[in-house]
């Protein structure tokens, strides 16, 4: 794996701490209890669907990259 694969997983990383509250802890802006623990799974679990995607585009391109040579 090269350097860029390192940067990549750092981001990726980062972004899921950055994110952490967001996710986690959305505003409540009028929603009822069960509205805003909607909005948490939801946004947790779209973020993970994107964590995922960004991984399986990493390892393909890895292995594109590594069968080439």
């Amino acid at each position: 794996m090269g350097e860029w694969t390192v940067d990549v997983l750092v981001f990726l990383g980062v972004l899921w701490a950055a994110t952490g509250r967001w996710r986690d802890y959305p505003n409540s802006d009028g929603r009822t209890a069960e509205e805003v623990a909607v909005v948490a799974v939801r946004r947790s679990r779209t973020f993970n669907r994107f964590v995922l995607a960004v991984l399986v585009a990493l390892l393909l391109a890895n292995i594109v990259v590594v069968v080439s040579y």
